[in-house]
């Protein structure tokens, strides 16, 4: 995130009382095993972040707004075409790079490049529609970007370990 946004790694924050009574939380809750305590930990290392957020410099903030955008951008036209071949071009016309540049934009922003990315995506839509559908493998794969069947079958055992019919029937038995 502090890559990503381009802000320092420390700031003074105006309540350090707070700061470090959530760190005793969280050591606390870590020590907790019970589920409610991992979603107890998120929620105080969001009210962390959130407080450091508002910490930083406005200008500093202010500076980013437009890169923001332009990431929003990115996933916004990759979510709304996932179901179609997008390639590196397409998609950095749609933000105005050109796309060798796009290529390490994306990585340095995302962790990975943008095949990757799209390849992740499509995985997490295709284990969407296959746990909350009864649609037929070719339609998940449709729906999912995937050229047929075939690829789409090999790419999910490639990327799970199971084919995706398999993949249904274990978790939708849990």
């Amino acid at each position: 995130m502090f890559q990503w946004l381009d802000i320092p790694l420390y700031i003074k924050v105006g309540n350090a009382e707070q700061m470090t009574t959530w760190f005793h939380e969280l050591v606390a809750l870590r020590e907790d095993s019970a589920l409610t305590s991992r979603l107890r930990e998120k929620a105080i290392l969001l009210q962390m972040i959130a407080c450091y957020l508002e910490s930083v410099p406005i200008h500093i903030l202010q500076q980013r707004s437009e890169e923001i955008e332009r990431l929003d951008q990115l996933q916004k036209y990759i979510e709304r075409n996932l179901h179609k071949s997008i390639t590196v071009e397409q998609l950095a016309k749609a933000v105005h790079f050109h796309p060798n540049y796009l290529i390490k934009y994306f990585k340095k922003h995302f962790g990975m490049p943008p095949a990757k990315y799209m390849q992740r995506k499509r995985m997490d839509k295709a284990k969407f529609l296959l746990t909350t559908t009864s649609q037929s493998m070719k339609e998940v794969a449709q729906q999912s970007g995937f050229e047929n069947t075939n690829h789409f079958t090999k790419s999910f055992r490639k990327e799970t370990g199971f084919p995706p019919t398999e993949y249904r029937k274990n978790v939708k038995g849990l």
